[in-house]
């Protein structure tokens, strides 16, 4: 039998999430949600993902679409 992993945990909070949604026991369904926002952060980290403000960008991604917002807004003065 293998140990438990981040998958059978995230698993393991999602039908808890489900069931505590479902009793309306807010504090379990708000502990649960908290912790899969933060297993989907670390997720998007280990991925090379870099947080501005409230959104995700990859740095390749992010440096060229700046670009084109600087190159955009040239052109239409």
């Amino acid at each position: 039998m293998r140990a438990p992993g981040k998958i059978d945990q995230r698993d393991a909070m999602l039908a808890q999430m489900a069931e505590a949604f479902m009793a309306h026991d807010d504090a379990r369904y708000f502990e649960a949600i908290a912790w899969l926002r933060d297993y989907c952060d670390d997720l998007k980290k280990l991925s090379g993902k870099t947080r501005i403000g409230a959104h995700w960008f990859d740095p390749k991604l992010y440096g060229t679409w700046c670009e084109t917002l600087k190159n955009n807004r040239r052109g239409c003065r």
